[in-house]
């Protein structure tokens, strides 16, 4: 309700909808449903509530960082939500706009930004994309050892997502 009750201004945000506590679900008709089953969905529907609450937890310090440690919060949220629901549409989005802000950087020649849209991505999802993404940034920079490294990582990565998928 206070984002009803103040004048706004300015770009509408997803936490001003959500409520701080996880409402509880009584409209629910539990008639017919065994125990068992309704314990399992509940206990689902609270975990992907949960996962939603910790990625605008993210987004909130995203906003307010100033420096590095206010950076690190924000991601480590984002990737505690990932944890736990790597399909949530929050995290989904969050990535998204990480990969387009990367690639935009890219295209006007800023590196160290792209590179640290992609680190962050590492951080939500160590897949072999983002760390590709990330190392080849380092390349870039003159890193060459330790983008090595990293790409040889990588490449580990890849073939074990590859085997899992076949």
């Amino acid at each position: 309700m206070p984002a009803f009750e103040s004048d706004l201004r300015g770009e509408v945000v997803p936490e001003w909808f959500m409520t701080k506590e996880i409402p509880a679900v009584d409209w629910l008709d539990e008639s017919g449903v065994e125990a068992d089953i309704l314990r399992a969905a509940r206990a689902e529907m609270r975990s992907m509530q949960v996962v939603r609450r910790v990625v605008l937890e993210g987004d909130m310090l995203a906003a307010e960082a100033k420096d590095k440690p206010g950076e690190e919060k924000a991601a480590a949220a984002w990737a505690r939500a990932a944890l736990r629901n790597p399909r949530d549409l929050f995290v989904l989005e969050r990535l998204d706009r990480l990969s387009r802000n990367a690639k935009g950087f890219l295209e006007v020649g800023k590196v160290l930004p792209a590179m640290k849209c992609y680190e962050t991505m590492v951080l939500i999802k160590p897949d072999s994309r983002n760390i590709r993404n990330f190392g080849l940034c380092l390349k870039k920079i003159g890193k060459i050892d330790m983008a090595e490294k990293v790409l040889r990582r990588a490449d580990e990565l890849e073939r074990t997502e590859n085997a899992k998928s076949d």
